[in-house]
């Protein structure tokens, strides 16, 4: 998720909550639930919950907290998930140019749109977490 947060990757527009994951140092995934999947206007759709445990370190000193995070991931219906555990690389359809899916949706070097949606699931609406 902070990965998410700090590049602004999604659809959703989440980077209003980069300052809750501010100093966070591991994030470990408690349970998730899908509370739905449907198929709408040729994008997947699955609205979750997850509950994580965060550690922070701030001038020394550890912290943890537990949040409940509501959201909604979403991917073109066509699109095969990808089975990768690391930042995949994508080709600009606008100058050639090598870039990470963690560079965001524009390409930092013609500034053309890639639309993230049609390679793989991202997060479409987020809600505020709540602290448990």
């Amino acid at each position: 998720m902070c990965a998410f947060a700090q590049t602004g990757m999604g659809e959703a527009n989440i980077l209003q909550y980069r300052d809750i994951y501010k100093d966070v140092i591991n994030a470990e995934t408690e349970w998730i639930r899908v509370y739905s999947c449907v198929e709408e206007n040729g994008l997947l759709k699955m609205n979750m919950e997850a509950q994580m445990q965060f550690t922070k370190e701030h001038k020394g000193k550890l912290t943890r907290m537990r949040q409940n995070i509501q959201f909604q991931v979403a991917k073109d219906a066509k699109c095969k998930t990808q089975a990768i555990c690391a930042p995949s690389y994508l080709r600009c359809s606008g100058c050639g140019a090598t870039l990470s899916a963690l560079e965001g949706k524009k390409c930092p070097y013609c500034g053309k749109e890639r639309k993230l949606i049609e390679r793989d699931w991202m997060i479409t609406a987020y809600r505020q977490p709540v602290i448990v």
